[in-house]
């Protein structure tokens, strides 16, 4: 029921390891605790906050039961740190630059995880839009990197001109949720 998938995930969201394994996960594909590489991990871990945003963004009776499920998102994105969630979707939709190539854990990440990625940052963005702009905008090249999903020719595609179009018009998505949301992003978007 709706009531115990609540009361699981307000427990999640006090838990700052269990928040801390999942941007591990999303970020890197492994457990910081084991270094154990997962296979699909972040594909798992989109599809989990996936969920718990379902959960916390369906509708609802009463002003209050909204409230207090917007109070439970604001705390899952404050855990482990606060931004952590977001950036680490970031690392997920777009790797950042290690050295002079691009982060190898980030360029495993399957076509799915980066989707499940950029429609979980969209869902969070139209449910919170003024926390996930400040994290987005905080991030290292945070709205830099989901620009350039706009451009195509990602190094996680391998020219497969497929996926880029799939990544693309789920940016274009995120961009217009993004745009919509916030004045500030508009303005960065269109000067960028």
């Amino acid at each position: 029921s709706t009531a115990s998938a609540l009361t699981m995930i307000a427990s999640l969201a006090e838990n700052s390891d269990f928040m801390s394994a999942i941007c591990s996960i999303l970020s890197e594909n492994h457990l910081v605790s084991s270094r154990m590489i997962l296979d699909g991990g972040s594909s798992v871990a989109c599809e989990l906050l996936l969920g718990i945003l379902a959960v916390l963004t369906a509708a609802t009776n009463t002003a209050v039961q909204r409230k207090q499920r917007m109070q439970l998102l604001k705390q899952f994105l404050s855990q482990p740190t606060e931004g952590q969630v977001i950036h680490s979707l970031l690392d997920v939709i777009s790797p950042t630059a290690e050295g002079d190539g691009v982060s190898t854990a980030a360029m495993n990440h399957p076509l799915y995880a980066r989707i499940s990625a950029i429609q979980t940052l969209d869902q969070l963005t139209y449910a919170l839009p003024t926390v996930v702009h400040s994290q987005i905008l905080s991030a290292p090249n945070g709205a830099h990197r989901i620009l350039q999903l706009l451009l195509g020719a990602s190094p996680m595609t391998n020219g497969n001109d497929d996926e880029e179009e799939v990544i693309r018009n789920q940016a274009i998505l995120l961009c217009t949720t993004l745009v919509r949301t916030s004045p500030t992003c508009a303005r960065l978007f269109i000067f960028s």
